[in-house]
């Protein structure tokens, strides 16, 4: 803030983020990405002219995060937390349950209320009235309206419409991108391959070519290269298509990487590729389903599926 001058009540509210790595000296690290020396992390910060503004904005932020988490597809949750070191007036935490997790939650069994297990006063939800349970979670997500605990003594401030100078108020935001990525294989995905949500997933389809020298590598001929373009061709799919062309591996063996990888969806063009009518064998790994497409059935599949998805995505903070 200390580099934009002359701060003043229409220039608000500014909000300024950073995606960095991070260290941390973790006494005990443990699970891989879940918690690690070094990780990943998304901060915000927003700076307002009034708590009234604060509160919008944070409402705003904490909307952008649900929709982050809702388009990931993945069980989440959004619980009361404690404001802690950090102080402030008001603090949420996202988390993604999981028996692996280090953090326990009360949930309501009926309407899905929520809060840290350090703020839980009783066995009865105070919204329904109904049953609490203890889950265990992963935290992936901490947000804190911070008001003028930070702004006040650090002289942050603005010149209000009378001229007067006000310090500014804060929130703080924060998303954990490398426990996201942990959690998210550690909940969706089964013990003999990963299943990565269709946003983060290396590539979102892989195709896959006949071996070398087998029947279908003479007869289905560029059919690897003609798939790959025409999807590579929809703005929705651009360069998130891969041609795994190692055609010295046998179509199982390339079958079975791509499963260990996470790719959500397998082109494979095995011998149903060489009858009449052709046809490509799709393998959808999320919903463990297998579909028998001609190249026509296959464009208009990844056209209408990827095409709903795009207009579902909005991480834009109103």
């Amino acid at each position: 803030m200390s580099t934009i001058p002359d701060v003043t009540s229409n220039k608000l509210p500014i909000l300024l983020y950073q995606i960095t790595t991070k260290f941390r000296d973790e006494v005990k690290p443990r699970c891989g990405l879940l918690r690690a020396r070094e990780f990943l992390m998304k901060d915000l910060y927003s700076f307002d002219k009034s708590l009234f503004d604060a509160k919008i904005t944070y409402n705003n932020i904490c909307s952008t995060y649900d929709r982050i988490f809702e388009n990931l597809n993945i069980p989440y949750l959004k619980v009361v937390g404690e404001t802690g070191d950090m102080g402030g007036i008001l603090s949420h935490e996202y988390h993604i349950p999981s028996d692996i997790g280090e953090d326990t939650l009360a949930v309501c069994e009926e309407c899905n209320n929520a809060s840290n297990s350090k703020l839980y006063q009783s066995d009865f939800c105070c919204v329904c009235n109904n049953k609490m349970k203890l889950v265990r979670s992963i935290e992936v997500g901490h947000t804190f309206l911070l008001g003028k605990r930070y702004s006040a003594p650090l002289q942050a401030t603005f010149k209000n419409t009378d001229n007067s100078v006000v310090p500014l108020v804060m929130g703080s935001y924060g998303l954990g991108l490398t426990r996201i990525l942990a959690a998210c294989v550690e909940v969706l995905s089964p013990k003999e391959n990963i299943k990565w949500p269709l946003l983060i997933a290396p590539y979102s389809v892989v195709i896959i070519t006949p071996k070398a020298g087998s029947h279908g590598a003479y007869s289905c001929g560029d059919l690897g290269n003609q798939i790959y373009s025409r999807l590579n061709c929809m703005q929705h799919l651009s360069e998130d298509v891969l041609l795994d062309d190692r055609d010295n591996l046998t179509i199982g063996k390339r079958v079975w990487h791509a499963r260990r990888t996470g790719y959500p969806y397998l082109i494979v063009i095995g011998e149903k590729a060489t009858l009449q009518p052709p046809t490509v064998e799709l393998l959808d790994v999320a919903h463990d389903s297998v579909k028998y497409l001609s190249y026509p059935d296959l464009i208009q599949f990844f056209n209408e599926h990827f095409d709903s998805l795009d207009q579902n995505i909005s991480y834009q903070i109103s």
